[in-house]
């Protein structure tokens, strides 16, 4: 398999992966309770995520983390609460993750820093120009806002909405909606930047998922 051909295929699989991701949680969220068998199922992914985070941190940690969490689900109690809270579970989770990475974008606008966009900007040029480090800065804003808007919408949601309506939002609208910012900053790019400092849209996407994943580990931020 060329190099292009295994992107692609591994491209499909992760878009796959978060198609049957979202149409679980989504499903999980709505249902009033979980059958205690298909709890794994249903706690599967964030598990795995934050297993996947803490086995960087040390054997013995993570050894920790394994053992209460079989500690916590063995009593009929816990696993009674879960099948019947699912919800607040996938909520907690979308949450800490957007506050995650707007707080990641937000504390870069702090006088003194460089703006995580313009970080990215600066892996893919080598001379950024000022006219593109002020764009970017701008960037950088508005995937702030993006987020925290995320957060707000789907904690009113929550706790006002009916489930389905929230995790329509949180766990069906989230990644249409993720790619609809990337695709408008892209739009947006071709009317404010000049071609050469322009950069195609998946070195967008793939620089800033670098860029995300060696800030957050510098600044100490498990995602």
């Amino acid at each position: 398999m060329t190099g292009r051909a295994s992107a692609i295929a591994r491209a499909l699989a992760a878009v796959l992966i978060v198609i049957v991701y979202a149409v679980l949680a989504h499903t999980f969220s709505t249902t009033s309770h979980v059958a205690i068998a298909l709890l794994p199922l249903a706690l599967a992914p964030l598990f795995i995520a934050l297993l996947l985070r803490l086995s960087r941190s040390g054997k013995w940690l993570l050894l920790a983390v394994i053992t209460a969490i079989a500690l916590t689900l063995s009593f009929p109690n816990s696993r009674d609460f879960f099948s019947h809270n699912l919800a607040w579970v996938y909520f907690a989770q979308d949450s800490a993750l957007n506050l995650m990475l707007g707080f990641l974008f937000g504390r870069t606008l702090i006088k003194g820093r460089i703006p995580l966009c313009s970080l990215i900007a600066a892996s893919l040029q080598r001379d950024p120009t000022a006219h593109l480090l002020q764009y970017t800065r701008r960037v950088t804003i508005a995937w702030t806002i993006f987020f925290a808007s995320m957060v707000i919408v789907s904690t009113l949601l929550f706790f006002s909405a009916d489930r389905v309506i929230w995790s329509s939002f949180a766990n069906l609208w989230y990644w249409p909606l993720l790619i609809s910012m990337f695709a408008l900053e892209y739009c947006a790019r071709l009317l404010i930047l000049p071609r050469a400092e322009r950069a195609g849209f998946f070195a967008t996407i793939n620089g800033f998922r670098d860029a995300v994943a060696a800030k957050s580990s510098s600044d100490g931020i498990n995602l």
